[in-house]
This record gives C-alpha cells, sequence and structure tokens, in this order.
C-alpha cells in the first residue's frame, strides 16, 4: 500500500515556490530474508530514520549491504553498554556505524523476530534521478521512485539490445511471504525474438522468461557484464 500527497512550500520574499510529495508505503516483512530498497528521502536515509519507531521492535534484525563481493551487516541493537548507533556487529559485541539506505540501493533484511511492517515515509525524490550500473560488476539496486510494475516500467528498458545479458536478481524464499533464502530468480534480458517475446531468457539463453516485476520497495541484485549505463527516472511534478 503507498499514498502520495503533494504540499506547496512558498518563499514570500523570493516568490520561490516549491512543490514537495510526502508519501508513504506500507511494506510486508515477515519472518526471514527479504530484499527492499527505500523509496523515499528522509533525513539522511539513516536506517534509524527508514525503519519506524520504535526501533527497540527491530532488536535482532538484520542489514545486509552489498559491497561488491560480500555483505556488510549491521544489526538493530538498543544495548547501550555495547555502543550507541543503535547498531551492532554480528557478534552484538562491537558498535557499528548506522547503515545510509539512499535512493537506488538495495539491501537485505533478515527478521528473526515475529512478522511486522515497514512503513517507508519521506518527501519523493522529484527532477532527475541518475544511478550509473557500472560493470562488468553486481550492484544492489532498487527503484530510487516509489514505483512499482514490470522492470521496464521503472526506467530499465531494452532500448535497441542495450541491456542484452544483464541479469536481474530477485530473492527466492523458502515460503510463499518469507522464511530464509533460497537463492535467486534470474532472469536476463535479450532481445532474441527466436526464443521468446518477453524481453527476458533463462541464463542459458534457450527458455523465455516473464519479465520480472518489482514491488514498491523491493530491491534486486541486478550483474552488468557490459559496460555502464545510467539508469534515469525522471519525475516533474
Amino acid at each position: 500500500m503507498a499514498a502520495l500527497a503533494a504540499g506547496v512550500a512558498t518563499s514570500m520574499a523570493q516568490n520561490v515556490y516549491s512543490l514537495n510529495i510526502v508519501g508513504y508505503a506500507n511494506v510486508q516483512c515477515d519472518t526471514g530474508f527479504h530484499a527492499y530498497s527505500n523509496p523515499f528521502n528522509v533525513g539522511t536515509n539513516g536506517a534509524n530514520e527508514v525503519f519506524p519507531a520504535p526501533l527497540s521492535q527491530w532488536n535482532d534484525t538484520q542489514i545486509q549491504e552489498w559491497t561488491g563481493a560480500s555483505y556488510n551487516i549491521s544489526v538493530f541493537s538498543d544495548d547501550t553498554t555495547v555502543g550507541t548507533t543503535g547498531f551492532v556487529n554480528v557478534n552484538g559485541d562491537t558498535q557499528k556505524p548506522v547503515p545510509i539506505l539512499g535512493g537506488g540501493k538495495g539491501f537485505i533484511v533478515n527478521n528473526p523476530n515475529a512478522s511486522n511492517n515497514i512503513v517507508f515515509v519521506g518527501t519523493v525524490r522529484t527532477g532527475t534521478n541518475s544511478i550509473v550500473v557500472s560493470g562488468p560488476q553486481v550492484r544492489a539496486l532498487g527503484s530510487p521512485l516509489p514505483y512499482a510494475g514490470p522492470i521496464h516500467t521503472l526506467g530499465l528498458t531494452n532500448v535497441a539490445g542495450s541491456l542484452n545479458d544483464v541479469q536481474v536478481f530477485e530473492l527466492r524464499h523458502t515460503t510463499p511471504t518469507g522464511g530464509a533464502a533460497s537463492g535467486y530468480n534470474i532472469s536476463v534480458y535479450s532481445d532474441d525474438t527466436t526464443v521468446g517475446t518477453t524481453g527476458f531468457v533463462n541464463v542459458n539463453g534457450d527458455t523465455a522468461k516473464p519479465e520480472p516485476i518489482i514491488a514498491i520497495g523491493e530491491g534486486f541484485l541486478m550483474l552488468n557484464p557490459n559496460s555502464p549505463f545510467t539508469w534515469t527516472q525522471i519525475l516533474n511534478p
């Protein structure tokens, strides 16, 4: 569930008007692993601002940030005898800095607690949002804007085969709503219509696959084996 509301801020001295769109998205966070992305701006986009209060409800929940080779894991903790950032390492004995969950960044959440909801709240990133997808490299990504739908509608369109061979990794679970991670569903961009017309194939390139459908606030991995390209989203209200 997501909603947006527009408000106009006025500077009378300079006769300047700015449109701020405030939104929220209520995203389910069942027990287990989930891939997310923060669809709004809130403060510094620290995890302590992105996740709804009270933060004690997230104790022992892991935020896993992809570094390009492995995951940097930070664990919610309100144990001030270890530190005051609200995050510790997986052993619980060393303070860690607050994870920054900025626009376009995907991350994993491992929730060991009861099912919960993440209510993303903040301002919409209006204007031009540009993300350089380096290659050859794996990136953890998510839509900077609160968009949902087939991945091409998020601005990742295979124009004239420009994204051919780029792989999209969607996190799979042992149950329909969560649980342990069971690998990734991998879809590969392809404009080879002799295989299929969905625009995506399996990793062997011999079977058509459905186009990935990305939910609001969902993160995913992307392997770009080609030269870097820029993913651009524009919203000018």
